[in-house]
């Protein structure tokens, strides 16, 4: 069994490489099985998922820091492959909210973490993202390809739209 050390690691590098990775996202400890009998080389909690699987909405925060922090738990547990977590919105709407999950979810196993850092009226509070060592092996950095992927679908999306995203 590897440690979380040596699963953070391994996270990291995947998002060093030079091509886009697929990251299976698990809803619970099953599912996360499945998927690692699939071949995937990493996974990430689903908030969604979550949700639904317990009949509640997602997006509304209708799941507790407890309860999301539990279930990556459950996942990382079940499968020795590196698992990182969606974690909302920090669960709170201070900056020490967001650091306070970051602490316990790196309790519970997690190598990473994404997380859509809003306040209370949609006004953003901060990118978790620093030089600390903890920060680096937490948010592995965007890869090359996966950067200029994202810029390609921002590109088509604008043309969808109408706007010309070259001026």
């Amino acid at each position: 069994m590897l440690t979380q050390a040596e699963k953070a690691v391994i996270f990291q590098a995947l998002h060093q490489q030079p091509r886009v990775f697929v990251i299976g996202n698990p809803w619970d400890a099953g599912s996360a099985r499945i998927l690692t009998s699939l071949g995937y080389q990493a996974l990430s909690t689903t908030s969604a998922g979550l949700a639904f699987t317990l009949g509640r909405r997602d997006g509304t925060r209708s799941l507790s820091r407890a309860e999301a922090l539990a279930n990556a738990r459950s996942i990382v547990e079940a499968t020795n492959l590196p698992v990182a977590a969606d974690l909302e919105n920090g669960y709170g709407d201070k900056p020490e909210d967001a650091a306070e999950t970051i602490r316990l979810a790196a309790e519970a196993g997690l190598v990473g973490g994404s997380s859509q850092l809003l306040g209370p009226e949609g006004t953003e509070l901060a990118a978790i993202k620093g030089n600390s060592p903890l920060c680096r092996v937490w948010l592995a950095d965007i890869s090359p390809a996966l950067s200029a992927a994202v810029s390609d679908v921002q590109g088509c999306v604008q043309v969808c739209m109408g706007n010309d995203p070259a001026g």
